[in-house]
């Protein structure tokens, strides 16, 4: 991914291998049994919580914004409204993002 080299980026992320990656990544979130004792043992630390909590990912988007869909439906905010939230990472992120690419 951090290859600056286009033939080789687009053999390894290209027709929908990049999509692909992704969704296998989010999938095992929930489907890896250690992934998914994680996610919960962070969903009882924020739901114990009697302060602010903070919680964030090496990018900030990817488990966090697993977690984050995660509370924010089970207390009942709108899957419309959770989603849009998630989106706007690609605002908030684009800076650093792309420094990362430049890299």
């Amino acid at each position: 991914v951090r290859s600056k080299d286009p033939v080789y980026q687009q053999a390894q992320l290209g027709n929908g291998a990049a999509e692909a990656r992704m969704i296998a990544l989010y999938r095992g979130f929930v489907t890896n049994s250690a992934n998914r004792s994680a996610l919960g043992a962070a969903i009882r630390s924020v739901a114990n919580s009697t302060k602010p909590i903070t919680f964030h990912c090496s990018a900030g988007k990817d488990r966090t914004g697993v977690l984050a869909d995660t509370i924010l439906r089970a207390v009942g905010v709108p899957a419309t409204v959770s989603e849009q939230d998630y989106l706007l990472s690609n605002q908030l992120r684009a800076a650093s993002d792309k420094a990362l690419r430049d890299q």
